[in-house]
């Protein structure tokens, strides 16, 4: 049996790449490959992984040449991005001779410290095309792996009815979410002021996520005189069933994605997807066909948002190809892929 590691530096909440490494431990064939997963912090993640039956260890950047050596991994797969706790992981990794994968899921770049990082890194996994981009000193050795989804969880919901009520949204409103971390890059402002042009009043925003601008975007619903109709929900550990509530996705951002795992997981429950035309987005969707692209204003945002709510029967086509579109990210697929580059380093 080949045992590998998992290195990661989770952040609270978790992220898309949390949420992705989460989705591959479950789905990992525990027959074949027996594992392990070091953690920087604590948080919620490790209580996500516990759930699963799944032990991860807080190892300190001081003990992970001690810890990755007392273990003895075949292979060590490192899931974040360009830290000093991936670069030490890579480094004593590479010096006690193990294979070695690095994940990398950002668009931000420290041109430096990623091509010192990619030398001791036999593999590298990017999200997307717009983030193997970065590497193009290591095309051979990276590959474009979408993050995947597990449509066995996503399908399985709750009352929708039931979470409608627990959450004040009133009967016969239409719901657009978005889910997401708070932060200014994310691009809120421009979905709130798209949101309070909007004809139809009969609409809520769900607002699903936590972040530094809470309390900015909880002044600007009020500035905007929306409040009423702008519904916080934090971070939520059942973000499928505040998805599934949705009737139309929005995903804002100002800046290129990475990638866009919310979209996918939208997509994968048959919700028509807005998202702004640029980084990881583009790779998802075809505008018109499965979704929506625009630009990152108000104005196109809020004319996407009325033309699904408008036109019924662009709705419903959008919704049955978003559906098609998601079920080539399944986990099934992607595992094989990853066991591949496993059975190559080995």
């Amino acid at each position: 049996m080949k045992r590998i590691l998992y290195i990661d530096e989770p952040l609270n909440p978790p992220g898309g790449g949390q949420i992705s490494l989460f989705t591959v431990l479950k789905n990992l064939d525990r027959k074949e490959y027996e594992f392990k997963v070091f953690l920087k912090n604590d948080g919620v993640f490790r209580n996500m992984l516990s759930g699963i039956g799944v032990k991860a260890d807080i190892v300190k950047i001081s003990s992970l040449f001690i810890k990755i050596k007392e273990y003895d991994p075949d292979i060590v797969h490192i899931n974040s991005a360009c830290t000093r706790y991936s670069f030490f992981s890579a480094f004593w990794s590479k010096f006690l001779r193990k294979k070695t994968v690095w994940h990398n899921r950002v668009l931000d770049s420290s041109p430096t410290k990623e091509r010192i990082i990619s030398l001791f890194s036999d593999r590298i996994i990017a999200v997307s095309q717009a983030v193997k981009n970065k590497f193009g000193y290591a095309d051979k050795k990276t590959v474009i792996m979408h993050n995947p989804i597990d449509f066995n969880d996503i399908r399985s919901k709750s009352d929708g009815s039931l979470l409608k009520q627990k959450i004040g949204i009133r009967e016969g409103f239409k719901v657009i979410g978005v889910f997401s971390r708070l932060e200014k890059w994310k691009g809120h402002d421009s979905l709130f002021k798209a949101f309070a042009e909007l004809k139809n009043t009969q609409t809520a925003l769900l607002v699903c996520g936590f972040g530094a601008e809470m309390d900015n975007l909880k002044k600007l619903s009020s500035d905007l005189n929306i409040s009423e109709r702008v519904f916080f929900a934090g971070h939520v550990n059942n973000v499928y069933d505040y998805m599934d509530i949705s009737d139309i996705v929005v995903n804002p951002s100002a800046e290129p994605e990475p990638f866009g795992r919310t979209i996918i997981e939208a997509m994968a429950l048959g919700k028509p997807v807005i998202a702004t035309d640029m980084g990881g987005a583009k790779e998802i969707i075809n505008n018109a066909e499965d979704g929506f692209l625009v630009e990152p204003n108000e104005k196109d945002l809020k004319n996407a948002i009325e033309k699904f709510l408008e036109e019924k029967d662009l709705y419903l086509k959008i919704s049955k190809q978003a559906l098609a579109k998601a079920k080539g990210f399944d986990i099934n697929p992607y595992m094989n892929n990853l066991y591949k580059i496993y059975r190559e380093l080995l």
